[in-house]
């Protein structure tokens, strides 16, 4: 579900960045639809980890900040990065079925690391633009749309460039942050043998690495990036360190710090960030993912549910297929049913709550509530499984919900979710609260 989408900024302002040269990768294509960050996987029963995968919200920040505190004629004085609405990533034309598949598989390893409402799409139509037209002074933008050039150039570099288009706030929330780019990159095919597969994931890990530019990461050699910050896709040199099948420590050509940095923008940083700001946003961060589940199997459905954490910020999720019928449609349900389940979460710092789950609806008005009883809360890194929790809150929460078709939610869209199974028999669904992020799911 979606992270606090309340950015407090009054400044207007069009402000144009351009990113160096650089160089970069190749790769496998994949599907033109990009996977759930999280690949949840069904469960039956409860599941908790907390796994240090990724770095400190000190070292973070400084990644993350370096580029406004040098002195490259690149610098950007406060934090650049687009708003709620994701880009749409397309080629130019002229681009071959290699770089189609290069730029689409790029797309797929971005988004694994971004949050859900924040993936960008990719969209194989070519952008009709000549090379003339994509100049870097000159070059025009398509607002919403990060346009990848192929040029027949052989020099092996690329370079970004990315228009960022601010709104005014109103009634205390940005309406919206535009992202235009024009990305170029070295384009010849002509290379073979296996020097050619390797020049393919070079120019794989340079299309990632000018994506990563306009998302709002900076980085050249006047910042000397390269030699405070080696393991990451946005060293000047990016992919220069795997091999030509990809395999090793960086084998999904980014690293853990891209993870954090991708992750961290688009959920506790915010547009126009001076360095200091990031460092305060980044204090609790850390390098430990939480992640907790639950679960249960209806036949031949399934549906799991659950959330993860990063210290400082948490997401819901819940994976089920919802039911092909609406729910006023089922004519073997009458007066009210009741689904009763699990709840499983996290609160932003990472702490644990868990409890039940209810859901009943009255079917001659398809009004309804959800009762999240018996919540109970653990330390940060303590497994609900193995220790006693203590209560949260009051222990209990509770919503109006109404039924639209297969879906049900609350009026203030923190509650979210629908119903699994031919007859119903399953519901699922997410809650999203300033203070918890959780999953449920139960069965009727």
């Amino acid at each position: 579900m979606e992270a606090d989408g309340l950015w407090r900024r009054t400044l207007v302002l069009v402000h144009v960045l351009l990113l160096a040269s650089c160089g970069g990768g190749g790769g496998a294509g994949g599907g033109e639809s990009v996977p759930p960050r999280i690949p949840n996987k069904p469960v039956t029963e409860f599941g908790y980890s907390a796994n240090a995968e990724g770095v400190s919200g000190a070292r973070l920040a400084g990644f993350l900040s370096h580029h406004q505190r040098t002195d490259s004629p690149y610098r950007s004085e406060v934090l650049d990065r687009w708003g709620s609405t994701p880009p749409v990533v397309r080629v130019a034309s002229g681009a071959t079925a290699q770089h189609v598949r290069e730029v689409r598989r790029a797309v797929e390893i971005i988004n694994s690391a971004l949050p859900l409402d924040y993936q960008m799409t990719f969209d194989p139509t070519p952008r009709e633009v000549t090379q003339r037209e994509f100049g870097r002074v000159t070059g025009e933008y398509f607002p919403g749309e990060i346009v990848i050039l192929f040029t027949p150039d052989t020099w092996e570099g690329g370079y970004a460039q990315s228009s960022y288009g601010r709104e005014p706030e109103i009634f205390g929330r940005e309406t919206d942050l535009t992202i235009s780019g024009r990305i170029s990159v070295d384009g010849d095919d002509s290379y073979d043998g296996s020097y050619g597969r390797q020049f393919y994931w070079h120019r794989q890990a340079l299309i990632i690495h000018e994506i990563g530019h306009v998302l709002g990461i900076g980085g050249d050699t006047w910042a000397n990036i390269n030699h405070l910050y080696p393991n990451s896709i946005m060293t000047y040199f990016p992919g220069m360190g795997i091999d030509s099948t990809g395999q090793g420590q960086n084998s999904d050509m980014i690293y853990p710090l891209d993870r954090d940095s991708f992750l961290a923008l688009y959920t506790v940083l915010r547009p126009g960030m001076t360095p200091a700001q990031i460092d305060a946003a980044l204090a609790g961060w850390t390098a430990t993912a939480y992640r907790i589940q639950d679960g249960f199997e209806l036949g031949d459905e399934h549906l799991s549910f659950g959330a993860w954490s990063r210290g400082v910020w948490a997401e819901s999720w819940a994976d089920y297929t919802p039911s092909s019928i609406p729910l006023a449609d089922n004519t073997a349900l009458t007066g009210s049913a009741t689904w009763n389940g699990r709840v499983a979460g996290f609160e932003p710092d990472g702490d644990a709550v868990r409890g039940d789950a209810a859901l009943t609806v009255a079917l001659d008005t398809l009004d309804g509530d959800v009762a999240f009883n018996d919540l109970k809360t653990w330390t940060a890194g303590v497994n609900p499984a193995t220790a006693a929790g203590v209560v949260w809150g009051s222990g209990s929460l509770s919503y109006d919900i109404e039924v639209t078709g297969a879906w049900f939610a609350d009026s203030t869209g923190e509650v979210m979710g629908g119903f699994v199974g031919p007859n119903h028999e399953g519901m699922a669904g997410t809650l999203e609260r300033d203070d918890l992020s959780a999953g449920f799911g139960g069965v009727r």
